[in-house]
């Protein structure tokens, strides 16, 4: 009987802790898109950038891949001094991830990040102050 409630137990401990990944996972994917996609602006890294951008993003109808990185990344290019992307929340295949920013001349800003599934993969749908 012990041994039935001890494998019983253990069952259950697994099945918490892949739970457990999972949702981990789950919240944690939309957020490392969010800092890549803020960081390759802050570094210039232009493509980089647009590859993180969902295809029906309105960046990718509104600019071609050039005027993205002249108008977006450049115009932004070395100008955060740190980022915080916090406030998580996930519903289906959309993500919204808030976003605390610190520029180099000191100023403060807090932007939500829209997050969408194109496949399997969580890519930047639009962004603006929250």
């Amino acid at each position: 009987m012990v041994a039935i409630i001890v494998a019983i137990l253990l069952v259950l401990g697994v099945g918490v802790a892949v739970a457990g990944i999972f949702i981990f996972r789950a919240v944690k994917e939309p957020v490392d898109v969010t800092n890549r996609y803020i960081g390759a602006v802050n570094e210039g890294n232009a493509g980089e950038a647009w590859g993180l951008l969902h295809s029906q993003s309105r960046f990718k109808s509104d600019y071609s891949r050039g005027s993205f990185e002249e108008e977006v990344v450049k115009g932004s290019e070395g100008k955060l001094r740190r980022w915080n992307a916090h406030e998580v929340n996930i519903s289906s295949s959309e993500a919204r991830v808030g976003v605390d920013m610190e520029f180099t001349d000191g100023s403060k800003t807090k932007l939500e990040f829209e997050l969408r599934r194109e496949g399997n993969d969580w890519l930047v749908f639009d962004y603006g102050e929250a």
